[in-house]
């Protein structure tokens, strides 16, 4: 198999909720996430998306809501082991896509950035004024 072929595609949002990080990211040509108080997730180096739970559960994150804690364990998980140099970012705001990247570098901690858990583009994140309906595509 050729690397085209195993390119992957990946959807990261772009705010916490409250704020966009959008324009950094643009700007920056990087892909981001939060959870910044975690730390840097190359020192902790989690072996297993249970781990990562853990680590949220300590923190605080998501009290009582043991499904969320799941799920974001896994993105955090997907985002530090799995995205990988070469793989499509689609960088979404719900389920408008704003840009698209290619991951060129590894993961960084920039601790002084809410989003502090980044990984470099290849070149500019480029923005998209597309819009996915995902009941448009429910029956592919």
């Amino acid at each position: 198999m050729d690397q085209q072929s195993l390119r992957r595609y990946w959807r990261i949002g772009t705010s916490d909720g409250k704020i966009t990080y959008w324009d950094y990211m643009r700007s920056q040509n990087k892909v981001c996430i939060g959870w910044s108080t975690v730390g840097d997730l190359a020192k902790l180096n989690p072996k297993s998306k249970t781990e990562l739970e853990t680590i949220l559960r300590d923190e605080g994150y998501y009290p009582g809501h043991n499904n969320t804690i799941s799920a974001k364990a896994t993105e955090i998980f997907n985002f530090l082991k799995n995205i990988s140099i070469g793989d499509v970012i689609l960088a979404q705001k719900g389920v408008k896509i704003l840009g698209i990247g290619v991951v060129a570098g590894d993961y960084e901690y920039i601790p002084s950035h809410m989003f502090s858990h980044q990984k470099r583009l290849n070149g500019k994140l480029k923005s998209l004024l597309l819009k996915i309906r995902i009941k448009d595509y429910e029956q592919l």
